[in-house]
């Protein structure tokens, strides 16, 4: 009897037909049909996983399946489902334009005709979705063993299932994307978050350019809370955020924030271990540890603080502090001070990108520092070592340089960008109508409601 079967690692290609008649393995508890290499032709589960009743983990991420099948409630003993989509950079431009990407690298390598190197992608133009996440069918909430849920994709979710999302009571990891998701739905899963009792971490992405202000509005958080990811413009951080005591990690990215209340609330997390402040997550121009902050605090990541150019250790800061990692100078240089305030440092890791001011004063704390940490450099001292004014100047010309150049190029697109769009149009509908290809849809699960938030 087969128990587990892990597809993850295979070397040939998985589609469709190979998991059509995925049902007939009754005694499955552990199924990936996942793509190790970031390349799949499977775009829908098909409905006879619902025969699958002793099934517990299920693992179908970097694929193209955009939908999770009702079929998936019918198995109640599901402890896992992890679902992440694809995600390929060149989907920004047009819809399915990644498709239309394969279909055309595969012709130029094979010689096939268009039609011919279309037909295995065609089932992406009717499922595409740029988002990495997957909606949720109704009636999830009949997965009361379930302990794992993500990505759930927000936006194209029905209202109804994002609801019954709080009646998963023993759910301990939840992921989510809001991109483009409506303040009705928002307000939706900020109700099902406050539901959760065993909740241990959570991620809510909505992108760079997204907003997650609605987290404001949660007024009782899970308190169990170990892990939190947050991708997404918060401006001011949440007054929830101080009350989760058994908070680990916390991850920050493109949440914009500024003033003292940011790093005097995280500084009052008496568990916090792992501190990482990606791209944008603080638009301030000091990053202050202040004096009897972050306790337990043993790492600190920092990548591409654009705005930030000093990082402030004050005295009786940090205790426990071991490693400092920064990465990617964004838009300036940034200086250390007081790294001699910070008993237990280890290691200061200076990445690709890191553009650091008075580098040598730096190096001279470490030097003099008593428990002589160890100053990690990625690159040639010259390339670290920034003086503030000339690199500002450098910076400031390149910046006009950039801004006169995507003037020149808006003015080309606007000239040119019509007959372009026309000549694209034509090329698409062309090779989909001529195609011909019949889909075998019958034993895949298809959305076919007319709601486009809940397809």
């Amino acid at each position: 009897m087969l128990r587990v079967l892990d597809l993850h690692g295979a070397h040939f290609g998985i589609t469709k037909k190979d998991i059509k008649d995925i049902g007939l393995l009754r005694h499955l508890k552990y199924l990936n049909i996942g793509s190790a290499k970031a390349y799949s032709k499977i775009y829908r589960i098909p409905r006879s996983i619902g025969k699958l009743k002793g099934l517990q983990t299920l693992e179908i991420r970097m694929t193209d399946i955009s939908v999770i099948p009702n079929e998936i409630c019918n198995l109640v003993s599901l402890r896992s489902i992890r679902c992440r989509k694809t995600y390929w950079l060149y989907y920004i431009g047009e819809p399915s334009m990644g498709c239309l990407m394969d279909m055309m690298y595969h012709q130029m390598i094979t010689d096939d005709s268009h039609e011919k190197a279309l037909k295995p992608r065609m089932p992406c133009f009717r499922h595409w979705s740029i988002y990495k996440g997957v909606s949720v069918p109704r009636g999830i909430s009949k997965l009361q063993e379930l302990q794992t849920l993500e990505v759930v994709d927000i936006k194209r979710s029905d209202a109804n299932a994002i609801k019954e999302l709080g009646e998963l009571v023993q759910l301990k990891k939840l992921g989510v994307v809001t991109k483009e998701a409506t303040e009705q739905k928002c307000k939706l899963l900020c109700a099902a978050i406050e539901k959760f009792t065993s909740l241990c971490s959570l991620k809510v992405n909505a992108s760079q350019n997204g907003s997650l202000e609605w987290l404001h509005s949660v007024s009782s958080p899970p308190l169990s809370m170990r892990s939190l990811k947050l991708v997404g413009r918060l401006e001011e951080m949440p007054d929830w955020i101080g009350s989760l005591i058994h908070l680990v990690k916390i991850y920050l990215g493109h949440s914009e924030l500024k003033g003292d209340k940011t790093m005097e609330l995280l500084g009052t997390l008496p568990n916090l271990m792992l501190l990482r402040l990606r791209q944008n997550a603080y638009v301030g121009k000091s990053l202050v540890f202040g004096a009897r902050a972050f306790p337990n605090l043993r790492e600190l990541d920092i990548f591409y603080p654009d705005r930030v150019r000093e990082v402030i250790f004050e005295e009786d800061t940090s205790h426990q502090l071991e490693k400092i990692q920064f990465r990617g100078g964004g838009g300036g240089c940034v200086e250390f001070i007081g790294i001699k305030h910070l008993p237990r440092v280890k290691e200061i890791s200076l990445g690709l990108g890191a553009r650091v001011a008075k580098l040598g004063v730096l190096q001279g704390e470490v030097e003099a520092h008593p428990n002589h940490p160890l100053l990690r450099l990625t690159e040639v001292w010259r390339m670290h070592n920034i003086d503030p004014s000339v690199y500002e100047a450098r910076e400031e010309g390149l910046a006009n340089f950039r801004r006169q150049q995507q003037q020149e190029r808006s003015a080309h697109n606007r000239k040119w960008w019509p007959w372009r769009r026309r000549a694209q149009s034509v090329f698409i509908f062309h090779h989909i109508q001529g195609s011909n290809v019949e889909d075998d849809g019958d034993d895949f699960f298809s959305c076919t409601s007319h709601d486009e938030d809940a397809c």
